[in-house]
């Protein structure tokens, strides 16, 4: 055995001579550092590592240490004491476990704060009831909204742009500039009474008046007055605006002057009548029907008009006076709210109500309820008066009636009682055709689809009747349903989407009209097959191609490549240089007022439907960037559904 040797004490004091010199100083201050380092290392282990640590930060309780799911158990690194029964645990045979849940995972301990965009942000509605942002007229005071209104054509022709229209023009929402709030108010009663939504001004003026109108407001509530068949009310008001004509707007005190004209000569003061044709004069009124009725009534004569001259509501009271009696050709130039008037007028006949109603519908100046409520009218009086109903010929309708002449808006009315009444389902689908039809020829088609649409929603889909699917679809959609069409398009079509001569590219049209549709873009393989078969006209696929991009549609590639094929169409409405790009800029401001009147402009007077293709995909954009999706999808179902292929038959 080897001999052991004791070992030797080394003083703590002592330093070994190697390290004495001036060239180990760098050693020597490293030991001495590692003096004051070791003890801090040495806490970090056994026996210190349980006790408490007061100036360490404590990690936070909601967030557990997440072991590391994919790292076996090790083997013992040999810092266990010998025989100590260590032995690995035996998920360990199993290989390692899966990771946990997504949302189990440890976040980092820090996010950056995201950055928003005020113009990200949802706006704060209104209380009205309105379904618009509280903020509706920002970035308009009242001479920016007055030629933002002469620049347009009022009432819109769109159906989607009418809506918005109205609920702009009726918001019980008062402008914020300063010193501008009575301006803006008489220049929306203007809008309004020159859309013809008399009844709208009404009650906006009644929820605001006050007791002492100013000389504006005064001449809108005579107006309206008129606008009512209340006549002794509005020549009331004619004292508290003569003396101020100074003060209005030069087109405002014309008709104020036309007014007073108008009240002077229901006393029977044909002198006073001239003076009023002079003054009126001055005040900058053109020629025209309500001068002519003047002149007559001062000189005693009748009122000569040219056809097709534009006659307003006034204009039309003092022809009366005059003795004018052809009412039905004052149609073709009556504006719409005289219109509305002739078919509310006590005095005119059943036939003038209907001419002005279908005029008035073709305005967008009335509803389909309130053309139905026309249409049922007349066609009850005429059933009761004369018992005129179109004869079934061999199970169909249409045939000449010895009473109503097929053609006239009183077949028409005839027509469209059968078609609400009939109760048995095959009758009342060929009704309905029947009517459809009719209408169609009289440049009625969309107001006639939209009259149809209670009647059709309270039919249920059945086999016997599958024929009429399609039409069931056009007067669902036109009437703002596309959930209730789908069920019509879900009877008749299989589900291979492929198939043809059937129904189903009506599904793409339904996916752009829905708001609420739960997977957008799933449904355009039948355009594919359809631009495929040369089936759209190029200028119908630029359309599809616009909307569907405007919507953020990814568009099908077979229907892009039909699409660049041919030159884009260079026809619609283009508006002047600058209307574009002032639309885009209000609708990210969120300028809710400003982004409809100029969305409105942009379109032109003929709608989505006669729209350059650039107008009609910013005008969507923009709706759709100002948080107005529905408006926007409207809007793009109204550019495509005139031309959409169709298959009626039955």
């Amino acid at each position: 055995m080897p001999e052991l040797h004791p070992l030797r004490k080394r003083s703590s004091t002592t330093v070994h001579s190697s390290l004495a010199g001036p060239k180990n100083l760098s050693v020597l201050t490293l030991i001495a550092l590692s003096a004051f380092v070791l003890p801090a290392q040495a806490q970090e282990g056994w026996p210190w590592q349980n006790e408490p640590r007061y100036d360490r930060q404590r990690a936070p309780a909601e967030r557990p240490t997440v072991p590391d799911y994919d790292t076996p158990y090790m083997k013992p690194t040999g810092t266990e004491p010998p025989n100590s029964g260590w032995q690995a645990p035996a998920e360990t045979q199993r290989g390692p476990s899966q990771r946990p849940p997504a949302s189990y995972q440890e976040g980092p301990a820090f996010r950056p704060p995201v950055t928003v965009e005020s113009s990200d942000l949802a706006p704060v509605m209104a209380g009205d009831g309105s379904g618009l942002p509280y903020e509706l007229w920002n970035g308009l005071d009242s001479a920016t909204f007055e030629k933002l209104l002469a620049d347009i054509e009022i009432p819109p022709r769109s159906n989607a742009l009418h809506g918005l229209w109205r609920r702009l023009m009726t918001a019980e929402i008062r402008a914020t500039g300063a010193g501008d709030g009575e301006r803006f108010e008489a220049i929306r009663l203007e809008a309004l009474y020159r859309s013809g939504l008399t009844a709208d001004m009404q009650r906006l003026m009644q929820s605001s008046a006050t007791s002492t109108p100013s000389p504006a407001i005064s001449v809108l509530l005579a107006r309206a007055a008129i606008a009512d068949g209340n006549d002794d009310e509005a020549c009331s008001q004619t004292q508290g605006f003569l003396r101020d004509l100074g003060r209005m707007p030069r087109m405002l005190a014309g008709e104020a002057v036309m007014i007073s004209g108008y009240c002077v000569t229901r006393s029977g003061n044909s002198s006073a009548a001239g003076v009023a044709a002079g003054f009126a004069r001055e005040q900058g009124v053109e020629e025209g029907a309500g001068l002519a009725a003047l002149d007559a009534i001062a000189h005693g004569g009748k009122p000569k008009l040219k056809s097709g001259h534009p006659v307003s509501l006034i204009d039309y009271k003092l022809l009366a006076k005059a003795g004018y009696t052809d009412i039905s050709g004052l149609l073709p130039g009556a504006s719409p709210a005289l219109l509305v008037a002739l078919t509310r007028d006590p005095q005119a006949s059943s036939d003038v109500h209907l001419s002005a109603g279908e005029a008035a519908a073709r305005l967008n100046a009335i509803t389909a309820e309130e053309l139905s409520a026309i249409y049922r009218r007349a066609a009850m009086s005429a059933a009761t008066t004369a018992q005129a109903t179109p004869q079934a010929a061999g199970g169909g309708f249409g045939s000449q009636n010895p009473h109503v002449a097929a053609g006239t808006p009183a077949y028409r009315a005839i027509l469209f009682l059968q078609a609400e009444t009939e109760q048995t389902p095959f009758r009342k689908v060929r009704a309905i055709r029947t009517y459809l039809d009719e209408a169609r020829r009289a440049n009625l088609y969309i107001p006639a689809l939209q009259t149809m649409g209670p009647a059709v929603q309270s039919m249920r889909p059945v086999p016997e009747i599958s024929w009429f699917s399609e039409t069931a679809i056009e007067v669902l959609l036109a009437s703002n349903e596309p959930q209730v069409a789908r069920s019509w398009l879900n009877l008749s079509d299989p589900a291979d989407p492929r198939a043809a001569g059937q129904l189903n590219h009506w599904r793409a049209l339904i996916d752009i009209s829905d708001v609420n549709g739960a997977r957008h873009g799933q449904s355009l393989a039948a355009l594919e097959h359809l631009a495929l078969r040369g089936v759209f006209v190029p200028d119908q696929l630029h359309r599809i191609a616009t909307v569907l991009d405007a919507l953020d549609y990814q568009i099908p590639i077979p229907l892009w490549e039909a699409a660049s094929r041919t030159p884009q169409p260079s026809t619609g409405h283009l508006p002047e240089t600058g209307v574009l790009s002032r639309l885009q800029n209000a609708a990210k401001a969120k300028e809710f007022g400003r982004t409809v009147l100029l969305t409105m402009n942009a379109l032109g007077p003929k709608g989505a439907e006669g729209a350059h293709m650039i107008a009609l995909g910013d005008a969507i954009r923009a709706l759709k960037s100002a948080g107005l999706e529905a408006e926007a999808r409207r809007l793009g179902f109204e550019a495509l559904f005139p031309a959409w292929p169709r298959q009626v038959s039955g």
